[in-house]
């Protein structure tokens, strides 16, 4: 079951782009900045050193189809500046 995309502005300071879910079954990260390059991780600790880039409009996406593992949390952050990302998750239909 697809959930309406959101909006998460990233900054210099770490910040949640999804919550752990067991029904979480894809989630996809846009980054829509065309200049910022924002950094992705599991954990509090990301930082432009430690995360995965994700360059400006590039798209990062964690899939059960691909071998990932979609339900763990996922935390974001800039080098510098800010950058507008696009969230999009998928869910089966059983409660948490």
């Amino acid at each position: 079951m697809p959930v309406d995309p959101k909006v998460l502005t990233a900054t210099t300071t770490v910040q949640q782009v999804a919550s752990f879910s067991k029904r979480r079954t894809a989630l996809a990260i846009l980054n829509r900045s065309t200049s910022i390059t924002a950094y992705i991780g599991n954990t509090d600790n990301v930082s432009s050193t430690k995360g995965f880039d994700l360059p400006p409009t590039g798209t990062m996406v964690f899939s059960e189809a691909f071998g990932d593992d979609p339900r763990i949390a996922r935390t974001v952050v800039t080098g510098s500046g800010t950058a507008e990302l696009t969230v999009l998750e998928e869910y089966v239909e059983e409660s948490d």
